[in-house]
C-alpha cells in the first residue's frame, strides 16, 4: 500500500470519525445521575472545573443518565450538576492520566434554591480498565525514597515490575523498569504524549526533573489500540502545569562517604571506604499569567556526584589494581506554558533539556584503560492542542521534535585482552562511538461519544531523518585467553578495519519512518458490561536497506539463488537463510487486533472483573537488528584479520602464541574487501507479542482494595544474531565450500526468528491516599523464557545456539530477568506533627546465569559448550535480591503556604550484598562466583544515607 493511500484512508476516517478514550496526556470523567428512586435523569448539565487552574468542560447526561467528559488535563476537579427542579450538587474528585474516574450523583427535588456539596475520593478502581497497570500518584512521587530521583524508580512499585539498570552501557546511570520478562527495552515511554524512546538501543531517552513530573500511568500488559510501539508495557507521563497561585520549591540532597557503609568489594579487598560525595539540587516555579486561562511552570535539577570504583584484576595485573574516580554530572530543565484559547480549545507547549557526562564501561574487574566517558545531550519540544468540537466530539493533536546526541570517548588504545574469570584489560572494543537521533512526531486522536459507544480513531507519524551511529572496535588486536593466566593459551585473535588500513571506525545511517493507525470502540453493552474493541496497524520503513556492498550478503544471495539453502546436502535447518534469495522488502502485515472487557459485578464499582487478549507490535530497535549490518553494507570496514584455535593458537615453531609476539598468519584468505561482522535478513520483521489477561479488583472499604491479575505474553519475530559459520570437527568452517571469501570468517546473521514466553500472576493490596496513609504492595509469581537471548525477552545478546546445525531447536532458556518470586511494598504514612514516614521494600528471587564448560568439546571454534546433563542455556541460579529503603521527613510551617521540609533517606538499610554477574566458565577458578555486588558501578547501592532540605511556597 502506498504512503498516499495510507494517509488518504486516515483522513477519510478522521472526517467520518467515530469516537474514543483519553490518550497519554489527559483523563476522562464519567458517571451516572439518578433521582431519589434510582431512576435515570437525562438532560442534567454537568460541569467539571479544575480547582487549581480554572479550566472547565461541560456535558449533559443522556437518556440513561450517563455523562462523560473526556480530554481533561490531569488534576483535581469540582464536578457540578444542575437540572431545573432539583437541588444542584457538587463533588470533588481527581482525574488521572489515561484513566477513567467515575463520579455518580443521586439528585433530590429542590424545595428552595440550594446546592449540596460532597467531597468525593478519587475512585480506587478504574471500572473501564481492561488491561493491567497502575497509576503512580503525585503523593508517591513527592514522598517515597528515590535513589537518584528518577521517576522510573517508582515504576518498580507497580505489580509485576522489576527494577534494574539499562543493560546498554551508554545509559550507565539510568534505571530501567522491567515487565513481562524484559530488560526495559520493550516499553513505550510517552512524555506529555510525545515519543521518548531510544531507537538505537531501546529504552528511555531523555530524563526530566522529578519536580516536573505530575504523575504517570504504567500499563504493564494489554493496553488499548490507541497505544503501540511496545510489545511489553507503556508508561504515560504527564508533566506539571502552573496554577492560579504562584507556587515554587527549592531543594538540596547531600551524600558523603561518612554516611555510607562499606561496599562488599571494598570489604573483600580490605580497602577503606572510597571517596563519595553527591549534591543533587534544583528548583521549580509555576503560576498564572492570566488567571483561569494562561499558566506557566518551570523546573531545573542538577546532579553532581563523585564516587569511586575499586578494581581487582584477580592477580593478573597487580599494577592496574586500585580505586578509581567515577565523576557523574547531569542537568535537567523543563519549561511549560498552558493556555485556554477558548472554552473549547486548550493548548500546552513544553520544552525539555537534559545533558550528562557519566562513566562508560566501569567494572570491578576492568581497569580505567578499558573505560570511557559518555556524554549525552537531549532537547525536546512538545505541543498539544485539545479541542472540543461539539456533539460529544473531541480532538487531540500532538507535535514533538526531539534531538539526541551521544559521544563516548576511549580511555586508551591498548590491545584488548579478556579472561574466563571476567577480567578484561586494554581499550574497550565499543569505543569511540557516537549516536545522533532527530525525530519529528505528528499524532492526532479523534474521539466521539455516541450513545453507548465511545469511538476513537487516530494516526501517528514519526519521521526520523537522522539516526546515525559511528563506532570503532578498537585500534589494536583483541586477544581471548583460555585460562586465568597472562601466559595462558590464546584461542582467538581478531582485528577490524579497512584493507591496507590500521583499524578505525565506521558510520551507519538508518533514517526511518514510523506510521500507525488505529480504530477503537468502548461499547457500554449494559450499565455493568463494557467491551473494549480495537484494531491497530503499524508500518516502519528503513529496515529493508541495500546490502549489495556487503560481501557476505552477495555470497549468501548467490548461494540462495542456487538453491543451496533448500538442499538436503547442507546440514540444516538454515531458517531465514532461504530469504537471501528474495528481494528486500519491509514488513507490511503488522495488524494488531485487541479486545477486552470489564464487568461491574455489583454495579457500584466495588467488584470489577476484567480481561482480554490482543497483539502488540514493537519497534525493532536498530542495535539489535540491523545496525552492524548497515555498517557491513558500506564494504569499507569489517574483519581484516582473524586467527582462531580453541585448543590454543601456536606459532610456526609449535610453541603457544603469547601476547606481544608477532601475529600468526591470517586465516582469512582470498579476501579483497573487509568481511563485515554482520549481515541482515532482506525480509526484516517487527517483533510482537500476543498477550492475554484475566483478573478482578475488589474494594474492601476504608480506601482499601485487592487485585488479582493473571497475565500471559508470547513473543515472536524477536531479533537474534547467531553465529552459524563455525568449524566442523575442528576443520573448515561450515560454509567454507559455499561462500568463497566470507566462508573462511566468523560472522553473525541478524534474523527475526526468536521466541519468548512470559506467564505470571500478580496479587495486590492497595490503599488510597487519604491524607494519612497510602499503601501499595504486591507479590508476583512468574516465569520468563526466551530462545533469542540470555539476558531478557527484549534483549538480543550475542546469541550462540547450542548446535549450529539446529540453531532454532534449542529449548527456551530462562532469561536473567526471570525472577520466579517478587515482592514489592511501599507506604506513605503521615501520622501527625508534619511527620511523614515512607518505606519501600523490594525482593527478587535468584537470577539465572549461564553455565558453560569453557572448552571446545565439539570443536566448532567456540568455548561455550554446555557441560553434560545441562540441557538449556542459563541453567544456573544465583542469589536473591532484597533492598529496604526509607524516607523520614518533617515539615515545618513557616508562614501561610510556605514550609520547610527536613528529610533523611536511607537506602539498603540491611546492607544486603546483592551478588550479581556470575562467572560462567567451568575452567575458571572463579566459576559460579559473582563478580559484582551492591555498591559497584551499575549495581544497587550498599547501605547509604542522604540528607535533604526542601522549601515550598
Amino acid at each position: 500500500m502506498s504512503r498516499l493511500r495510507l494517509w488518504a484512508i486516515t483522513l477519510l476516517a478522521l472526517a467520518t470519525a467515530a469516537p474514543g478514550f483519553a490518550q497519554g496526556t489527559t483523563g476522562t470523567l464519567e458517571g451516572k445521575i439518578s433521582d431519589e428512586q434510582g431512576l435515570a435523569l437525562p438532560g442534567v448539565s454537568v460541569t467539571a472545573q479544575n480547582t487549581e487552574t480554572g479550566f472547565q468542560r461541560s456535558s449533559t447526561s443522556d437518556a440513561t443518565g450517563t455523562f462523560r467528559i473526556p480530554g481533561l488535563p490531569v488534576g483535581t476537579y469540582e464536578v457540578k450538576t444542575e437540572l431545573t427542579g432539583f437541588a444542584a450538587q457538587a463533588r470533588r474528585t481527581s482525574v488521572a492520566v489515561s484513566a477513567t474516574s467515575t463520579v455518580d450523583f443521586r439528585m433530590t427535588v429542590a424545595t428552595k434554591a440550594e446546592e449540596v456539596t460532597v467531597l468525593a475520593e478519587a475512585p480506587l478502581i478504574d471500572v473501564k480498565q481492561t488491561g493491567v497497570g497502575q497509576i503512580i500518584t503525585a503523593a508517591q512521587i513527592a514522598n517515597l525514597p528515590l535513589n537518584g530521583r528518577q521517576f522510573a524508580n517508582l515504576a518498580a512499585l507497580v505489580p509485576g515490575v522489576s527494577l534494574g539498570f539499562h543493560t546498554d552501557p551508554t545509559k550507565s546511570t539510568q534505571f530501567a523498569p522491567q515487565v513481562s520478562g524484559g530488560g526495559g527495552r520493550n516499553i513505550n515511554y510517552l512524555i506529555d504524549g510525545g515519543d521518548n524512546n531510544d531507537d538505537t538501543v531501546g529504552g528511555l531517552v531523555q530524563l526530566f526533573p522529578l519536580d516536573s513530573i505530575g504523575e504517570f500511568n504504567f500499563e504493564t500488559q494489554r493496553f488499548r489500540a490507541d497505544t503501540g510501539r511496545a510489545n511489553g508495557g507503556t508508561i504515560k507521563v504527564v508533566t506539571k502545569s502552573g496554577t492560579n497561585e504562584f507556587r515554587g520549591s527549592g531543594f538540596e540532597f547531600f551524600r558523603d562517604k561518612s554516611l555510607n557503609g562499606k561496599s562488599h568489594t571494598e570489604e573483600v579487598n580490605d580497602l577503606p571506604k572510597g571517596d563519595y560525595r553527591k549534591h543533587q539540587y534544583g528548583a521549580s516555579l509555576g503560576g498564572p499569567i492570566v488567571k483561569d486561562r494562561t499558566h506557566f511552570f518551570g523546573a531545573f535539577e542538577r546532579i553532581q556526584q563523585d564516587t569511586t570504583q575499586p578494581v581487582s584484576t584477580k592477580g593478573l595485573f597487580p599494577d592496574k589494581d586500585g580505586v578509581f574516580a567515577l565523576p557523574y554530572r547531569e542537568n535537567m530543565a523543563v519549561g511549560k506554558l498552558t493556555h485556554q484559547l477558548s472554552p473549547d480549545h486548550y493548548l500546552s507547549v513544553r520544552y525539555g533539556f537534559n545533558n550528562n557526562s557519566q562513566p562508560y564501561g566501569a567494572s570491578p574487574s576492568s581497569p580505567p584503560e578499558g573505560w570511557g566517558i559518555s556524554k549525552n545531550t537531549f532537547h525536546s519540544l512538545n505541543a498539544n492542542l485539545n479541542s472540543v468540537l461539539g456533539g460529544g466530539r473531541l480532538n487531540e493533536f500532538t507535535f514533538q521534535f526531539s534531538y539526541f546526541l551521544n559521544h563516548i570517548g576511549e580511555n586508551s588504545t591498548l590491545p584488548t585482552e579478556t579472561f574466563p574469570n571476567g577480567v578484561s584489560v586494554g581499550q574497550s572494543i565499543n569505543t569511540p562511538q557516537t549516536t545522533e537521533q532527530h525525530k519529528f512526531q505528528f499524532r492526532d486522536d479523534f474521539t466521539w461519544n455516541r450513545g453507548r459507544h465511545e469511538l476513537k480513531v487516530g494516526a501517528s507519524f514519526i519521521n526520523e531523518p537522522v539516526l546515525d551511529i559511528t563506532f570503532s572496535t578498537g585500534q589494536q588486536p583483541q586477544f581471548t585467553h583460555l585460562a586465568d593466566s597472562r601466559t595462558s593459551a590464546i584461542s582467538n585473535i581478531s582485528f577490524n578495519g579497512s584493507i591496507g588500513g590500521s583499524g578505525g571506525g565506521s558510520l551507519a545511517k538508518i533514517p526511518n519512518k514510523q506510521y500507525a493507525f488505529y480504530l477503537q470502540d468502548g461499547w457500554r453493552v449494559t450499565n455493568r458490561l463494557t467491551l473494549d474493541l480495537g484494531i491497530r496497524y503499524d508500518y516502519v520503513t528503513g529496515f529493508a536497506f541495500d546490502q549489495s556492498g556487503n560481501l557476505i550478503y552477495r555470497e549468501l544471495v548467490a548461494a540462495a539463488q542456487r538453491g543451496v539453502f533448500n538442499s538436503s546436502g547442507l546440514p540444516c535447518p538454515c531458517i531465514g537463510y532461504e530469504d537471501f534469495g528474495k528481494a528486500p522488502a519491509e514488513d507490511k502485515n503488522n495488524v494488531a487486533p485487541r479486545a477486552g472487557f470489564t464487568y461491574d459485578a455489583k454495579g457500584d464499582g466495588t467488584l470489577v472483573l476484567r480481561g482480554g487478549a490482543g497483539r502488540y507490535y514493537d519497534f525493532a530497535y536498530t542495535n539489535a537488528n540491523i545496525l552492524f549490518a548497515v555498517v557491513g553494507a558500506q564494504s569499507s570496514f569489517g574483519q581484516i584479520y582473524l586467527v582462531n584455535n580453541t585448543q590454543g593458537i601456536r606459532n610456526a615453531d609449535g610453541s603457544l602464541f603469547q601476547v606481544g609476539q608477532p601475529l600468526p598468519p591470517n586465516q582469512l584468505t582470498n579476501v579483497s574487501t573487509p568481511i563485515p561482522s554482520h549481515v541482515a535478513t532482506p525480509l526484516p520483521k517487527q517483533p510482537y507479542t500476543d498477550q492475554a489477561n484475566l483478573g478482578f479488583s475488589k474494594a474492601l472499604g476504608r480506601g482499601y482494595a485487592v487485585e488479582v491479575d493473571g497475565v500471559y505474553a508470547a513473543g515472536y519475530d524477536l531479533g537474534v544474531r547467531p553465529t552459524l559459520n563455525r568449524r566442523i570437527n575442528g576443520g573448515a568452517r561450515r560454509f567454507a565450500g559455499i561462500l568463497p571469501q566470507s566462508g573462511t570468517a566468523s560472522w553473525r546473521v541478524d534474523l527475526m526468528e526468536g521466541k519468548s514466553h512470559y506467564k505470571g500472576i500478580n496479587f495486590t493490596v492497595k490503599k488510597h491516599w487519604d491524607g494519612k496513609l497510602q499503601l501499595l504492595a504486591s507479590y508476583t509469581l512468574s516465569d520468563a523464557k526466551s530462545s533469542a537471548s540470555l539476558r531478557a525477552v527484549d534483549e538480543f545478546g550475542e546469541y550462540d545456539p547450542i548446535s549450529q546445525f539446529n540453531p532454532f531447536g534449542d529449548p527456551e532458556n530462562p532469561t536473567r530477568s526471570d525472577y520466579r518470586h517478587r515482592v514489592t511494598a511501599s507506604a506513605v504514612w503521615s501520622p501527625a506533627w508534619g511527620l511523614t514516614i515512607a518505606p519501600i521494600f523490594r525482593y527478587k528471587s535468584a537470577q539465572a546465569f549461564n553455565i558453560i564448560t569453557g572448552t571446545d568439546d565439539n570443536r566448532d571454534g567456540t568455548n561455550r559448550d554446555l557441560p553434560p546433563g545441562v540441557k538449556t542455556l542459563n541453567s544456573g541460579r544465583g542469589a536473591d535480591f532484597k533492598q529496604l529503603d526509607m524516607r523520614v521527613s518533617k515539615r515545618i510551617r513557616l508562614t501561610g503556604r510556605t514550609g520547610l521540609e527536613v528529610i533523611g533517606e536511607g537506602f539498603n538499610l540491611t546492607n544486603a550484598t546483592n551478588p550479581n554477574t556470575y562467572v560462567a566458565s567451568m575452567t575458571s577458578s572463579s566459576f559460579g562466583k559473582p563478580t559484582r555486588f551492591a555498591g559497584d558501578f551499575r549495581q544497587s547501592e550498599q547501605r547509604l544515607f542522604q540528607l535533604g532540605v526542601r522549601l515550598e511556597f
